[in-house]
């Protein structure tokens, strides 16, 4: 049977913030969450958390020197490194220190699953063997109706959908659900507060049309260029560099 998990959360934008807890909280994990490194250091110190999933430039302590404050005082742990501006560098060191995964901003939801669901299996905290999106379809009513009353970022009248499938589906897919339109506005400004943090579908279409326009054109008598190596989409890794 699988066990819940000890989670800290160490993240200093906001809204992102509230929506990592809140999908981790549907899985019955106990989240903790700091907006600070030192704040999430003393978390730690409390709580003694199975995983961590740290922003890497936090104020206080980047999310690099809280992990290594884990290992080194508490006991080792899996981690997750998420951000927007680790250089390649920096990258590289999370993942020499012991990090298990490196995923970019904005966020892609689908990596961000598969991440942790990977760690929770090799935790024993996950039963199945492969993760499926009802496993985080908990409507935000569940979580936040009976443990805070109101979610901070949905109005009240939307906490009956599932936060996975209003930040990962298309606004095209939410509307053939029969949302109305006063319904399908609000879900637009809950989206554009987390624009930048998470990637939306609409996002990957555009995201995918640079990238092909960028190409260089191919070289007839060389080896073509990629230009896309050692520049890693949204939720991965680097190309040339096996994660752990």
């Amino acid at each position: 049977m699988a066990r819940p998990l000890n989670v800290l959360l160490a993240e200093d934008d906001d809204p992102l913030r509230e929506v990592l807890l809140e999908l981790l909280a549907q899985r019955g994990w106990q989240v903790h969450a700091a907006a600070r490194g030192d704040e999430a250091v003393e978390l730690a110190q409390r709580v003694e958390p199975d995983l961590s999933i740290l922003d890497f430039h936090l104020p206080g302590l980047t999310g690099l020197e809280v992990f290594r404050r884990i290992v080194a005082d508490i006991r080792p742990i899996p981690a997750i490194m998420i951000s927007g501006d680790a250089s390649r560098e920096e990258a590289l060191a999370a993942l020499d220190a012991g990090f298990v995964e490196f995923l970019r901003k904005p966020l892609d939801l689908t990596s961000f699953r598969n991440s942790i669901d990977s760690v929770a299996r090799r935790l024993g905290a996950l039963d199945e063997p492969a993760a499926t999106i009802s496993s985080f379809e908990a409507p935000v009513a569940q979580r936040t109706g009976a443990a805070r009353g109101s979610s901070p970022l949905l109005p009240t009248r939307l906490e009956d959908l599932h936060l996975f499938e209003l930040l990962t589906f298309s606004m095209s897919e939410l509307a053939a659900r029969g949302l109305s339109a006063d319904a399908l506005a609000q879900i637009a400004q809950v989206r554009e507060m987390l624009r930048g943090s998470i990637r939306f579908p609409e996002d990957e279409h555009v995201g995918r049309r640079l990238r092909v326009d960028a190409r260089p054109p191919a070289d007839p008598g060389g080896e073509r260029s990629d230009p896309i190596r050692g520049n890693p989409p949204t939720g991965g890794g680097f190309p040339d560099r096996p994660l752990r």
